[in-house]
């Protein structure tokens, strides 16, 4: 695995994976929900469950039973694709900058090894979510089963746990580059 992040670590494959990460965020996004929104789909405005930090499962059950057929097709389209690449790119970003960073400041092995498995945690996270958002929004529309509800109420926990990973994992990587730079300016003095 290090030969593969010493790969990705190089500076301009991570400015290149930096980019392509704006570039999901500021426009196939968007875009993309922009789509959805059209006269195609319906009127009602659509958001992405997933991009949310909170939410309960009554809010689930709502938003879901709101879409038309033609919405909900196109969301679950989304979470089977854009968001399916997506998390790939993002995880190769932080674990390759969570590789370069905790090199350069010779963290032990194990502090390293930990680190490496908050990006994991994170695009296992926004699988299950997206899978169960795509099986939420193929079965409610109307009728809501005990199952339903119960994955209703496991989406917002999933989602929890992905963006405090996320938290934890930009924290990390902040302060390794602080310690880092702490290091340098001691040992240029």
């Amino acid at each position: 695995m290090s030969k593969i992040l010493s790969f990705f670590s190089k500076l301009k494959i991570l400015v290149i994976l930096f980019i392509t990460i704006l570039i999901f965020n500021f426009f196939i996004f968007p875009y993309s929900i922009n789509y959805c929104n059209s006269s195609l789909c319906n009127k009602t405005r659509i958001r992405s469950l997933d991009t949310s930090f909170v939410y309960s499962s009554k809010e689930i059950i709502s938003y879901i039973q709101s879409k038309s057929y033609s919405q909900r097709k196109c969301i679950a389209i989304l979470h089977l694709t854009i968001d399916t690449i997506y998390p790939i790119i993002y995880t190769i970003f932080l674990l390759s900058l969570l590789y370069l960073i905790t090199n350069k400041i010779k963290l032990p092995d194990k502090l390293k090894n930990v680190s490496y498995i908050f990006p994991f945690i994170i695009i296992i996270s926004d699988y299950i979510e997206n899978l169960l958002i795509v099986v939420l929004l193929s079965c409610i529309k109307e009728k809501i089963s005990n199952s339903n509800i119960l994955l209703a109420k496991i989406l917002p926990f999933i989602t929890t746990i992905k963006w405090i990973f996320a938290g934890m994992t930009i924290l990390m990587i902040l302060g390794t580059i602080l310690i880092f730079w702490f290091k340098k300016n001691r040992t240029m003095q």
